[in-house]
């Protein structure tokens, strides 16, 4: 785990895994869609505007998980990434896209269909970070369009 700072000196966590895995499911939803995913940058709050012919058509924000889909009945949303989820499909008049890779396939779901009252209060406790614990909305894995099953 590599560890880079916001410009206020707040930690921003990098797994080392989850670059490789981010341009796996990118390059996988890409194909699937027939679009191009194209950064908003490292401190965004969501990760990809979605190109088809050249034009906005979604925006998405990606969380992998290392465990299968059907372990837990639910996946966890940030408040913070689902607000601006909102945000950009109300600015930018595109869907915002909610996509959760798992070990065995990968699915999504339109953040307009998130039920944004399943609030939590949770986060990791293992990095003694004021910023780990944070509100968290539990999407129902159920809920969601598979993209495609992974193959490993």
């Amino acid at each position: 785990m590599s560890e880079i700072t916001h410009t206020d000196g707040s930690p921003l966590y990098v797994d080392d895994l989850d670059q490789p895995n981010q341009d796996r499911v990118k390059a996988t939803l890409e194909q699937a869609w027939g679009c191009r995913l194209c950064t908003f940058g490292k401190l965004a709050v969501v990760d990809y505007f979605v190109l088809q012919h050249e034009r906005i058509c979604a925006i998405v924000e990606i969380k992998t998980r290392y465990h299968a889909s059907t372990k837990f009945d639910t996946v966890y949303c940030s408040v913070r990434k689902y607000d601006a989820l909102l945000r950009y499909q109300q600015c930018f008049g595109v869907p915002g896209l909610f996509v959760a890779h798992f070990t065995d396939d990968l699915r999504f779901i339109r953040v307009g269909d998130i039920d944004h009252t399943r609030i939590t209060l949770s986060g990791r406790k293992d990095r003694k970070s004021a910023t780990d614990i944070e509100p968290l909305i539990e999407v129902p894995i159920s809920a969601m369009t598979v993209v495609r099953a992974t193959s490993h």
